[in-house]
C-alpha cells in the first residue's frame, strides 16, 4: 500500500503530533509499504529522509489555526488571505501526490481541508487523525472552521488518540470516530535497570513545550512549597520549546524572585532525554488538559514514577496508585503533596513505576498502533470498492 501523510501544523516537526506520525510512517516503511510525507517545514526531519521507502515533499501552506486570546480585527483578513494562498499550495500538492499514485492520504491533526480536497480529486480514501482538543488543550481554533468540518465529517475513517477527544468530537461531527492510542518505538525510550530514589535529593522532569496549557507554574510553585515549608529539597528540570516567551520570562522571574535557582532548571528542547532521564525519579505531566499526553508515556518507559494532572487523556494512561499518581490539576499544593508522598514511600514508588512502565510496554507499543492503523486504512479501500 501506497500511503501519503500530510501534516501542517508544525514548524518544527518536534511536536508530539508530528513525532507520533513520523513514528507511524517509519514502522509502516518498514513493513514494506510505500510512504509519501507532505510536510509544511523542512526543519529536523534529516533522520526521516535516509529510511528506506519514504519520500518527503515540503509544500509551505499557511495554519488555519487561530490563537483565541490574540484574536484581533485583522485576524479575519490575514487568514482570509493565508486561505488564498493555501488553495495554491493545494494544487501544487495535488500534482505531487498524482504523480506518487497514492492509495490514500491520512490527514495529521486538525487544520484545514487541503488533505481531504486533494483526496477527492484524486478519487482516495482519505483518514483523519485528530491529536488535540484545540480550544482546551491549545487555546486554538480554526478559521473557516464549518468548511473544515464539513470534510472532517465526510472522511472515510476518523481517529482519535484518546477517548477524551473522541467524546468531545462525536458530539461535535455526529458520526463515529475510532481511538487509537499513540504508540512509541519501545527501544528509542526505554531505559533498562532503572532505579529510583536512590540519592537524598529526588529528581523531576517536566518535558514539553513551555506555555500556559502545559502547567509549569504549578510545578514550579510545588517546588518551592516542598522547599519552603517542607524542608524536601528537589530538583526539578523544565524541558522544551519556548511557545510563549511572556510565560517563560513569568517562569523565569519567579525562579530567581524565589531564590529557586539551585533547585530549578530551565533546559531548551533536548531530542533524546533518556540521559537526563537516567538521573531523574519523577516524571510530571502538569497540563490544564492533555488530549493524549506522548511525554507520560516517554516518562513510563524509562522508568519513572509519573505523577500526572487529573484531567484529559492523562486520566486514560496513569491510573492513580497503579501504574501513577494523579493531582488535582491547577493545584500546586496537591502536587507537592504526591511528591512529597512518593518521597516516603520509595519502594511502594518502585513498585508504582515498574507496574507503569510495563503496561506502556503493553499498551502504546508503536508496533499495536500500526497494527490497528492498517486494518482501518484495509476497511476504508474495501468500502470504496
Amino acid at each position: 500500500m501506497k500511503i501519503c501523510f500530510i501534516s501542517m501544523s508544525s514548524s518544527t516537526n518536534q511536536d508530539g503530533a508530528s513525532l507520533s506520525m513520523l513514528n507511524i510512517a517509519c514502522e509502516l516503511a518498514k513493513r514494506g509499504n510505500e510512504v509519501v510525507l507532505v510536510l509544511s517545514s523542512d526543519k529536523n526531519i534529516e533522520w526521516i529522509r535516509q529510511k528506506e521507502h519514504i519520500k518527503c515533499y515540503i509544500v509551505p501552506a499557511y495554519s488555519m489555526r487561530i490563537n483565541i486570546l490574540k484574536r484581533r480585527k485583522s485576524t479575519g483578513i490575514k487568514f482570509f488571505i493565508k486561505y488564498m494562498f493555501n488553495y495554491f499550495y493545494m494544487l501544487k500538492a495535488y500534482k505531487i501526490l498524482k504523480n506518487e499514485n497514492v492509495d490514500l492520504i491520512h490527514i495529521n491533526g486538525l487544520n484545514h481541508q487541503m488533505g481531504a480536497q486533494i483526496a477527492d480529486k484524486l478519487g482516495i480514501p482519505y483518514v483523519w487523525h485528530i491529536r488535540q482538543l484545540m480550544e482546551e488543550d491549545l487555546g486554538q481554533t480554526i478559521f473557516a472552521k464549518n468548511k473544515v468540518w464539513k470534510y472532517v465529517k465526510k472522511a472515510d475513517a476518523v481517529i482519535a488518540i484518546s477517548n477524551t477527544v473522541k467524546n468531545k468530537f462525536e458530539k461535535e461531527f455526529h458520526r463515529k470516530i475510532v481511538t487509537v492510542y499513540n504508540g512509541v518505538p519501545i527501544e528509542k525510550y526505554e531505559v533498562e535497570d532503572k532505579d529510583i530514589f536512590n540519592s537524598e535529593t529526588a529528581k523531576l522532569i517536566l518535558p514539553g513545550r513551555i506555555d500556559p496549557g502545559k502547567g509549569q507554574m504549578d510545578a514550579v510553585k510545588a517546588i518551592e512549597e516542598l522547599k519552603v515549608n517542607r524542608k524536601i529539597n528537589t530538583e526539578l528540570y523544565i524541558v522544551g520549546n519556548i511557545e510563549d516567551r511572556t510565560y517563560e520570562q513569568r517562569i523565569r522571574t519567579y525562579i530567581d524572585k524565589k531564590n529557586l535557582d539551585s533547585n530549578i532548571h530551565i533546559l531548551h528542547y533536548v531530542a533524546d532525554l533518556r540521559k537526563l532521564r537516567k538521573q531523574c525519579d519523577i516524571g510530571l505531566t502538569c497540563s490544564k488538559n492533555e488530549a493524549f499526553g506522548r511525554v507520560t508515556i516517554e516518562n513510563q518507559l524509562a522508568g519513572l514514577l509519573v505523577i500526572g494532572a487529573n484531567t484529559g487523556g492523562t486520566t486514560e494512561i496513569i491510573k492513580d496508585n497503579e501504574t501513577g499518581l494523579l493531582y488535582k490539576e491547577g493545584d500546586y499544593m496537591d502536587l507537592a503533596d504526591k511528591i512529597e508522598y512518593a518521597i516516603i514511600n520509595k519502594n511502594t514508588m518502585r513498585n508504582i513505576a515498574n507496574h507503569g512502565k510495563d503496561n506502556a510496554i503493553d499498551q502504546f507499543s508503536i508496533e499495536r498502533v500500526v497494527d490497528q492503523l492498517i486494518g482501518i486504512y484495509e476497511n476504508c479501500k474495501m468500502q470504496r470498492g
